[in-house]
């Protein structure tokens, strides 16, 4: 288009997947004209073995995407519980023994999917300008940071106060254009504690796309629902973020 304030982006933000992803998901993206794929996290559920599975299913797409590791992403089931459990923070650093490992197996897995955390992007889909703020990892929302020991080592974040320092800078690092940030949590909810939810006010991810103006649409993608016979009702709600409201958190829900 001529006008740059009246070009748009269609944006999809995938999550959270727990296994519910195949090849027909995969033609279903790579046809229906979207610029830009975000997925929230979760691809895996209880084994990363199947998650590497779903990794590899989503590395056909065509669209560019990227992908923040949810809390299931490079866990295995004991060390989720041991993160969950309030009096399990013994064993916490125990469990994390392998996460790099498994994380960069997903990497591979997802191919020329992009796994992303605590990064900035500049990105133009369908030549409008973005911002994009990749947060925190493996987060199972809450006041406390899950997988301390692997953050630490891979991205030098020893405490909640580090976290919001380094995303701070990512912020500072972006241009006039408008940020978008991808979380796997969003910044508050109900609750506050392990098992908090990112439901207010982001909630759900249809109810995360604001009404707000072009230049943005996104396109929401929700989770299965027991009615959908465990295959996804792709709802597509229109908007994200305008040039009057320059920011805007994408996230997904706790798995």
């Amino acid at each position: 288009m001529n006008d740059a304030a009246t070009q748009a982006a269609t944006i999809g933000v995938i999550g959270d997947v727990h296994l519910f992803w195949d090849d027909e998901d995969v033609a279903f993206f790579n046809s229906s004209g979207y610029d830009l794929l975000l997925f929230v996290g979760d691809l895996a559920a209880y084994t990363q073995v199947r998650g590497q599975r779903v990794a590899r299913s989503i590395r056909a797409l065509r669209t560019p995407a990227m992908c923040i590791p949810g809390n299931h992403d490079g866990l295995h089931a004991l060390q989720l519980g041991a993160e969950i459990a309030p009096r399990a923070h013994r064993l916490r650093n125990a469990f994390c023994e392998g996460q790099a490992r498994r994380c960069r197996s997903l990497e591979k897995a997802l191919g020329d999917v992009e796994l992303v955390a605590y990064t900035q992007r500049r990105v133009a889909p369908a030549g409008v300008p973005l911002n994009i703020v990749v947060c925190r990892p493996h987060s199972i929302g809450g006041r406390r940071l899950a997988c301390l020991r692997y953050l630490d080592e891979a991205y030098g974040v020893d405490s909640m106060e580090s976290s919001v320092a380094r995303l701070k800078s990512l912020v500072d690092a972006c241009d006039d254009s408008p940020i978008l940030f991808l979380a796997h949590n969003g910044p508050s909810g109900k609750r506050t504690g392990a098992t908090a939810t990112s439901r207010k006010p982001y909630g759900t991810p249809a109810a995360k796309a604001a009404k707000c103006s072009p230049p943005w649409q996104v396109i929401c993608t929700a989770r299965p629902s027991p009615e959908s016979n465990g295959r996804p009702r792709w709802r597509r709600t229109e908007c994200c973020t305008s040039t009057q409201r320059r920011s805007r958190v994408i996230a997904g829900q706790m798995g």
